[in-house]
C-alpha cells in the first residue's frame, strides 16, 4: 500500500509510526508499542479470570504526528510545505 501511494504520488496518512519509517508520507496516531502493552494487559486480566465485559474500554491519550522528510522532499510530492518545514528526527 505504501509503495502504491508513493508511486501514484497520493498523500497518504497512516496510523503507525512504523509505516512512515517504511516509506509512508505521514502518520497520526498512538504508539504501536503502547497499544500492544495495553492489549497484553487486557489479555492478562482475562487469563487471570476477569470477565471481558467487566474490563473497561480504554482510549489512547497521546497521539503523534510523524512526517517522513525524505518522502515529503521527493519531486512532485503533494505534501504541503507547512507540515514539512520543521523535522524533529
Amino acid at each position: 500500500m505504501i509503495e502504491r501511494a508513493n508511486r501514484l504520488r497520493v498523500p497518504a496518512i497512516y496510523e503507525w509510526r512504523e509505516q512512515v519509517v517504511d516509506g509512508g508520507l505521514m502518520s497520526y496516531g498512538s504508539s504501536l508499542r503502547a497499544t500492544s502493552r495495553r492489549v497484553a494487559d487486557v489479555v492478562g486480566r482475562i487469563f487471570r479470570g476477569a470477565a471481558p465485559g467487566d474490563i473497561p474500554i480504554e482510549q489512547p491519550t497521546t497521539f503523534r504526528l510523524v512526517v517522513n522528510a525524505g518522502t515529503a522532499a521527493r519531486p512532485a510530492s503533494s505534501c504541503p510545505s507547512p507540515c514539512c518545514c520543521v523535522p524533529t528526527r
